[in-house]
């Protein structure tokens, strides 16, 4: 792509195929996918994550794994919210109606990947979108504490949802896309009944 552009320069554009914003776009996106999968987060689990939180990792990537994706993404961490099914974050899910089960399909459908009987071991690395549903998740404790509503210094499941619904705001990933379109959720009602159940 780049000796096309590079040898064909202005005409590449002017025949409405590539013009050079997009063609910048595109090496940046790839530029930051060939980073983020070198320079893959060592997150550590035990001084963030409660016990529950870890837990949700582990189903997750067992979960994800049958997929035989390259990262461990939105996807990975709503199915591991879903597998766990003890946490404030499962329950909202469940009385919302959203279930294990059907998500499982529907990232098969999403992705466009079947689910191989061949799994592959491993722990997979964090995609780009799941560290940033993990930094958000952080921000959601950070402006909790400030607010001198909670003294939190550990992520909880329900943190992770927090997470999830605001990197919807920011494109969403995997997991927003089945909440919100494949399932008809309402995501702001969602985060709100999700808040009314962290403060029962």
């Amino acid at each position: 792509l780049v000796k096309i552009y590079q040898q064909e320069g202005p005409a590449v554009a002017s025949g409405g195929t590539l013009d050079a914003a997009t063609f910048e776009y595109i090496l940046k996106a790839v530029s930051f996918l060939s980073l983020a999968e070198g320079m893959d987060m060592v997150i550590p689990t035990a001084k963030i994550f409660t016990p529950a939180t870890q837990t949700v990792l582990q189903l997750g990537q067992a979960a994800i794994r049958p997929f035989q994706v390259n990262a461990f993404s939105t996807e990975g961490l709503l199915l591991g919210l879903l597998a766990e099914d003890k946490s404030v974050a499962a329950q909202v899910l469940a009385t919302a109606g959203v279930t294990l089960a059907a998500v499982q399909t529907l990232t098969e459908k999403v992705l466009g990947l079947r689910q191989s009987t061949e799994i592959a071991a491993g722990h997979k690395p964090y995609a780009p979108r799941a560290k940033l549903v993990i930094e958000l998740a952080l921000e959601q404790i950070e402006q909790t504490n400030q607010n001198g509503q909670n003294n939190q210094t550990y992520l909880e499941p329900e943190h992770l949802l927090l997470g999830i619904l605001k990197e919807a705001e920011q494109g969403g990933g995997v997991a927003t896309h089945i909440l919100e379109t494949n399932l008809g959720i309402d995501l702001i009602q969602l985060e709100q009944q999700l808040r009314q159940a962290m403060a029962a």
